[in-house]
């Protein structure tokens, strides 16, 4: 009888494990983290080839078994980074985001691998002992290619950026972090002159500091989008104005708000600039006060600006530029007159994606999907600049960053 018992749970836990295959994801055991108490946990999204022309190194989208969630530890003290390995495989994890309570990470993703396929939002608590993740359910994200997600702390509310059908999807988290159905969604118009523009992407989204307005960065109609969101339903509605133009073959990308809320910075992929606005937080406007071109005025190469942030503390600004720059570039940020001022740049290696800068403010990472590897950077939080830190660690279809710790 004991074996015949025996049999029966083996059997119930191989179809559990084939049907999260199947869904697009499972999850890999661990008895504990093995961060020490000097070090962060960091989790990494990899996820898929990145788009754009063909590379000539492998990624992870060359072996979809290795797509999903990693975990790494950060040294506080010294800026040592090690990785671990992974943590939950999902297919197409290409951009994630720890709640600010650190119990629960959501992921974009997908049940098929496939791009052009309705894309996937994936829930995973985080065990606060060993940091390993439990499955908390996945949810349709409303369109194809997820490619990035925002959060509402009041409302528990998730925010996604279907950049493949022009869809702004909104769904309502549950108090253990596991996602419903959506509970509202919005598509956007436009296209560009741009090959890269032929219908309305978003890309980038932002929540005002106030928790009343959602901003969205549209690639392919060259605008940003206005959003009134009601927290009590987890609803948006088209703001006055709807949207806010900026010139044609801008490809917006992404969106930052300064600290003290006044001040959002853009920045465009497509011409590499960035476009300081003045944000009216009660009316829901913007108005523009800057446009840095990081670019030199003699360059004829093709541009493309990635990832924005401002430092812990509000007073810097870092911007990374792909392609035959591949470097970050340090900006002072005068916070009275919401304007940038260039510090530094330093070179990144290959292919800048994304980074983010940890709890402490100490210390950068940046994400480099091809060749596939992490770089960690000194931040002096005097000065604002950047100083590598040992040699890149590999981790093919690196994308995205973010921590655990506080």
């Amino acid at each position: 009888m004991h074996t015949m018992r025996l049999k029966s749970r083996i059997a119930i836990h191989a179809v559990v494990t084939a049907l999260l295959v199947t869904l697009g994801w499972c999850v890999k055991a661990s008895a504990q983290s093995a961060c020490s108490s000097v070090e962060e946990l960091v989790l990494f999204g990899a996820g898929g080839r990145p788009p754009g022309p063909p590379q000539t190194a492998p990624t992870v989208g060359d072996d979809p078994s290795r797509e999903g969630i990693y975990e790494g530890c950060l040294d506080t003290k010294t800026g040592r980074f090690s990785l671990l390995g992974i943590k939950a495989k999902v297919s197409r994890a290409s951009w994630l985001l720890v709640d600010p309570q650190k119990s629960t990470v959501y992921t974009t993703g997908s049940t098929t691998g496939n791009i052009h396929d309705a894309g996937t939002i994936f829930a995973f608590h985080i065990d606060a002992a060993s940091a390993a993740l439990g499955p908390r359910g996945s949810s349709p994200s409303g369109g194809q290619d997820p490619t990035h997600l925002a959060w509402d702390p009041q409302s528990a509310t998730l925010f996604v950026a279907n950049h493949g059908n022009g869809l702004v999807g909104v769904l309502k988290a549950g108090a253990d972090g596991s996602i419903y159905a959506l509970s509202d969604k919005a598509l956007q118009q436009g296209s560009g002159p741009s090959p890269r523009q032929k219908n309305a992407e978003p890309h980038g989204l932002a929540l005002d500091p106030t928790g009343h307005y959602l901003l969205c960065a549209d690639f392919g109609a060259d605008k940003i989008y206005v959003y009134l969101f009601d927290g009590t339903t987890s609803t948006i509605s088209p703001s006055a104005p709807a949207a806010i133009p900026v010139p044609a073959g801008s490809g917006p990308r992404h969106l930052a708000f300064s600290k003290d809320g006044h001040f959002v910075v853009l920045n465009t992929e497509l011409n590499g600039q960035l476009r300081v606005y003045r944000w009216r937080r009660t009316s829901g406007t913007l108005e523009l006060a800057q446009v840095v071109d990081p670019y030199p005025a003699d360059f004829h190469e093709e541009k493309s600006a990635a990832e924005i942030e401002f430092s812990k503390d509000g007073k810097f600004f870092y911007l990374s530029l792909r392609g035959s720059e591949n470097k970050l570039i340090v900006y002072r940020w005068n916070s009275g007159q919401g304007r940038l001022s260039e510090v530094a740049r330093v070179s990144t290696g290959s292919m800048p994606w994304s980074f983010s800068i940890d709890p402490s403010g100490k210390w950068l990472l940046v994400t480099n999907p091809t060749p596939g590897q992490v770089t960690v950077f000194a931040v002096d939080r005097a000065t604002g600049k950047l100083t590598s830190k040992g040699d890149p660690v590999s981790l093919p279809g690196a994308m995205t960053v973010d921590f655990l710790k506080p």
